[in-house]
């Protein structure tokens, strides 16, 4: 079940990304799963996933970054960066026995999180990347 459906105002316009971030979303959504049945090592082996998933995603965009010599790529890293440090955290509780939904608001938070990356960070390096201009997100046109 998707909680939340990919949207076209998440495109970036670039296929590999997209397809990069549309499996992300899958992941993000298939940790909503194990909350219906209650399976907890579900969870973690898809927290794990994801942190596979994000590496190798974040890994070819900062050098797609570094390559493009995109003015931004720092703060981008840093996002990056914030976004590992707080999956890590995320599967630390899960190993030690934390279940999120016991506080209700796991996957909102974490959907929050992916849209806002997108929308901040890979919109306008995306479009650096199709324009060679440093632009804001098209959606803040």
């Amino acid at each position: 079940m998707a909680y939340f459906p990919w949207q076209d105002f998440l495109s970036s316009g670039i296929d590999a990304m997209d397809a990069a971030h549309r499996e992300q979303l899958d992941l993000l959504n298939r940790l909503a799963d194990p909350a219906a049945r209650g399976d907890q090592a579900v969870f973690r082996e898809t927290l794990d996933l994801l942190a596979q998933h994000l590496a190798a995603h974040m890994a070819e965009e900062e050098q797609a970054m570094a390559d493009s010599g995109y003015l931004f790529a720092e703060r981008h890293r840093r996002r990056h960066q914030e976004q590992r440090e707080t999956l890590e955290k995320w599967r630390g509780r899960a190993a030690s026995g934390w279940w999120p939904w016991q506080g209700g608001s796991f996957h909102i938070q974490a959907m929050n999180g992916f849209v806002r990356h997108i929308v901040e960070e890979d919109h306008p390096f995306a479009t650096f990347l199709q324009t060679g201009r440093v632009g804001r997100s098209r959606l803040a046109a």
